[in-house]
């Protein structure tokens, strides 16, 4: 992704607040992103906005040269560009970095996420958002649509999470059940007192896209907007596709969501647990298809078949007890 940049001083310029009041606080987390990092500041400076934004990244113990290249461009924008660069890894001690570190000194009525090795492709993005937010106080997140680069390929699939044909007002049973990618996280604006004073389950679930997201929803709507304005890479080193290739991993992420879907509906006062149940049904079910089917695992097996709902404990029964019908059915449905 090349584009020429301005310098910081025509970017302050195009501002028509205080400098140092920020509307947004752009928050980024990098791990040897060396090979993306560039493409990430770059959708970020290009932003064309009448508001001040400032970039809040954290660089997690990188061993590669992502600290360096960040260097570089906080040097060339030291007002914009507000770096941590950690000496230990944070994550693998299990801590939620962008909740932990950057989120505590943003500075903006919005927070906009963008991890290091995803990119924006619009420079009116922040724009767009902000504009649309500022005329509907109910709308807590405002997300959009986002291409997918599959790395191994190295081509973009555009607009492969994609919500809707037009915009449009999203609640909370529509985002419980439309799991993990309902709304990219390089997408996400959301205002910044929604996550004062966090609940219980949003602080210790280990990601912060699906907490965001429902939080957001019950506080007020999401608002998507039609269209495609960031890229997310697929199949990286290290990201959270391949990490999930580990069974033991998959299942511990996915008994973690459980739990926090049973929090949230205690917290939501049972307003959404018809949407929660079906949810934690197509939980179960992706966890019961990675469970061998041996002895040690009969009790596991029991407990998530005990929560398949509907469709999923008749899809799951016929995978295990008439294979070649299960077989047959999914050939036919494509």
């Amino acid at each position: 992704m090349n584009k020429a940049l301005r310098t910081e001083e025509e970017i302050i310029n195009s501002w028509k607040q205080k400098s140092d009041d920020f509307k947004v606080s752009i928050c980024s987390t990098t791990y040897n992103h060396e090979q993306y990092i560039e493409d990430a500041l770059t959708g970020f400076l290009m932003q064309k906005t009448d508001f001040p934004f400032e970039i809040l990244i954290h660089d997690d113990a990188s061993t590669d040269n992502t600290q360096a290249i960040i260097k570089d461009y906080e040097q060339r924008y030291p007002n914009i560009i507000k770096p941590i660069y950690q000496k230990e890894n944070q994550y693998s001690q299990g801590i939620r970095v962008n909740l932990t570190f950057n989120y505590l000194r943003a500075n903006g009525k919005y927070i906009a996420l963008c991890e290091g090795d995803d990119y924006w492709t619009n420079e009116y993005k922040l724009q767009k958002q902000v504009d649309v937010m500022e005329k509907n106080n109910d709308i807590m997140l405002c997300v959009h649509a986002t291409g997918v680069l599959k790395v191994l390929e190295n081509k973009v699939e555009s607009n492969k999470i994609k919500l809707n044909d037009g915009d449009k007002f999203i609640g909370a049973p529509e985002v419980i059940l439309g799991g993990g990618e309902y709304g990219h996280t390089s997408s996400f604006v959301f205002r910044r007192n929604m996550i004062i004073d966090l609940p219980n389950w949003y602080i210790q679930y280990p990601a912060g896209d699906t907490p965001t997201r429902l939080l957001a929803a019950y506080k007020g709507y999401i608002y998507y907007l039609d269209k495609e304005m960031s890229v997310y890479r697929q199949g990286i080193e290290g990201s959270w596709t391949n990490r999930m290739k580990n069974d033991e991993r998959f299942i511990n992420h996915w008994k973690k969501s459980i739990e926090m879907f049973n929090e949230f509906d205690e917290y939501a006062s049972y307003k959404y647990s018809k949407a929660i149940h079906k949810r934690k049904s197509k939980i179960a079910y992706s966890i019961l298809n990675r469970i061998a089917s041996s002895d040690n695992d009969q009790d596991m097996i029991k407990e998530y078949y005990s929560l398949l709902f509907g469709m999923d404990k008749m899809k799951y029964l016929l995978k295990i007890k008439f294979p070649h019908m299960f077989n047959i059915l999914k050939a036919i449905k494509g």
